[in-house]
């Protein structure tokens, strides 16, 4: 245990809980090694191994019906979002979207040819909410 020297009470250094700070009364080096002995796992960097515990559980039988990105689901995206707030990576407010219907249509064209392509998942897509 390293030895810490208590500060008096009437110290001007006193917390905003309360209580009165503390100093240590051992050097920088000693409190590395203390942190590093207590705080470091050697084995960190070893792999993990199979783990028998976790179950892996069968794939669906009935699979979730996708259909492509409706124009309604954007519009509602950009309506609920922010104004102020931009989606990354392109930093374009919402509000541009907002305020310019022709603008959103062809954000939506794009969209769509990226889910048929399947380079943008279900939840990418329709980011913001």
């Amino acid at each position: 245990m390293l030895p810490l020297l208590s500060i008096p009470s009437s110290s001007p250094t006193r917390s905003c809980w309360g209580r009165s700070t503390v100093r240590l009364a051992c050097s920088q080096e000693d409190l590395d090694q203390h942190l590093k002995h207590t705080y470091s796992d050697p084995e960190r960097e070893l792999e993990l191994g199979k783990c028998n515990i976790l179950v892996e559980p069968p794939d669906p039988d009935v699979h979730f019906d996708m259909p492509e990105l409706q124009l309604k689901e954007v519009r509602e995206v950009v309506h609920k979002a922010r104004a102020s707030s931009a989606p990354e990576p392109s930093g374009t407010s919402y509000k541009v979207y907002k305020n310019y219907p022709k603008l959103l249509m062809h954000l939506w064209k794009i969209l769509k040819v990226f889910w048929r392509r399947g380079k943008i998942g279900p939840r990418t897509a329709v980011e913001g909410c």
